[in-house]
């Protein structure tokens, strides 16, 4: 496996994906529209955060830390959970991300990491290196990730938000991206290992991207660098949420945008189109519900039946093996979990594993932390925006750092 740099993106992810939902969701729109209006606003006097974990003292630390120094989060006046999970407010923020592409010619792999403020020098002393596995076909061109990385660069860490494959460098081969699909984690890590062997490492996850830190985390061989590692909006039962969400007419739509999101990674890459097959590629095109984008894919993404591909997307089970700190942030209002979340998430595995914090904001939806006024949020380019995770990353992993050192 060897990397270098680029700066030439081959795609803007950001702008295709908000065109192909305007383009394809109207009625997603209207409904989520008149959900806005009839929804009873939120209050801030409503707000507050529920924690799961075994009371041992660093974890009592780091609670009444977050307790004290962050608080609740305190969603404005026009929140909501639908909207606010879907579209991303604010102009982007003018950061200049230092690509490294990694290549593996043998096996026909590659994929980017973008590193703010720049990537790591060796001869750098106490490092500090934040791996962020963004969700979904997200990439440093949204600005919930952007705000994250800047947030977490002015506290001294590093940040590499590695790139779904398919984004910003195109497939080498029909070895698609999917959230249980950890490969490209763990080359970064092992690159870590070898250009900066003091540094430490803490891992991120957004959405999909949790699953991802999961499957890190669980392994027996996973680096002794990685000190902790925060998740933003978990799922542990895969199958249980999907059905429920296909369960109301409001969470067809979620799934149906879920599904074209999937679409665009693999659409936005013909050059592969004939080695997935056509007739496949017409078959994904028909899909309207992640339950038939699943049954579709999984034997394309490696797997021999769907039940297989389900238990990959499963990490209640990896949830016993992390010995690394992790704290686990899942709103209520999340609309993904359908108000399913403490089914869709073990809640009891929190408390049995000493490692693990489970932190639950009444406010939040699916990382959608948006903050400030109306008008700078949605057309501004305010930095205020999204910070709520990074706040709270900035003390945990502060007092992990403490811990160790």
């Amino acid at each position: 496996m060897t990397s270098s740099n680029s700066y030439s993106s081959i795609i803007n992810s950001s702008d295709s994906i908000i065109l192909t939902l305007w383009k394809f969701t109207p009625l997603f729109v209207g409904v989520s529209i008149l959900i806005l209006v009839f929804k009873k606003i939120v209050t801030r006097g409503k707000t507050s955060t529920f924690f799961a974990y075994q009371p041992t003292p660093f974890n009592e630390q780091v609670v009444n830390e977050i307790k004290s120094r962050v608080g609740d989060f305190q969603p404005p006046w026009w929140y909501n959970n639908v909207l606010c999970s879907i579209f991303h407010f604010g102009k982007l923020l003018e950061l200049k991300f230092d690509r490294q592409v990694f290549t593996d010619s043998e096996n026909h792999v590659a994929f980017a990491v973008d590193w703010y403020p720049s990537r790591p020098s060796a001869d750098m002393k106490d490092l500090k290196i934040c791996l962020y596995f963004p969700g979904l076909a997200q990439t440093s061109d949204h600005k919930n990730n952007q705000i994250f990385a800047d947030y977490m660069s002015k506290r001294g860490y590093y940040v590499g938000i590695v790139i779904p494959r398919g984004l910003f460098v195109p497939y080498k081969s029909a070895k698609l991206w999917y959230p249980g699909r950890h490969d490209d984690g763990k080359v970064v890590i092992r690159d870590i290992e070898q250009l900066y062997p003091n540094s430490k490492i803490f891992l991120v996850g957004l959405s999909a991207g949790t699953n991802l830190v999961y499957r890190i985390l669980s392994e027996s061989d996973k680096s002794k660098q990685i000190v902790a590692a925060l998740s933003i909006c978990v799922n542990h039962r895969y199958e249980d949420s999907r059905t429920r969400l296909e369960s109301s007419a409001s969470g067809k739509i979620l799934s149906y945008c879920i599904v074209e999101l999937n679409k665009y990674m693999i659409n936005a890459n013909q050059h592969i189109h004939e080695s997935i097959g056509y007739h496949r590629i017409k078959q994904i095109n028909s899909c309207y519900q992640q339950s038939e984008f699943d049954r579709v894919t999984y034997k394309l993404l490696g797997f021999d039946s769907e039940k297989d591909f389900l238990a990959a997307l499963t990490s209640s089970a990896d949830h016993p093996n992390i010995n690394v700190p992790m704290l686990a942030i899942q709103p209520v209002d999340d609309p993904l979990h359908a108000g399913g979340h403490r089914e869709n998430i073990d809640i009891d595995g929190f408390y049995r594993n000493p490692h693990t914090i489970f932190m639950e904001p009444s406010h939040g939806n699916h990382f959608g932390f948006v903050e400030g006024g109306l008008l700078d949020a949605v057309f501004g380019e305010s930095d205020q925006c999204y910070r709520y995770p990074a706040q709270v990353a900035e003390v945990f992993f502060e007092a992990v750092t403490q811990r160790i050192t």
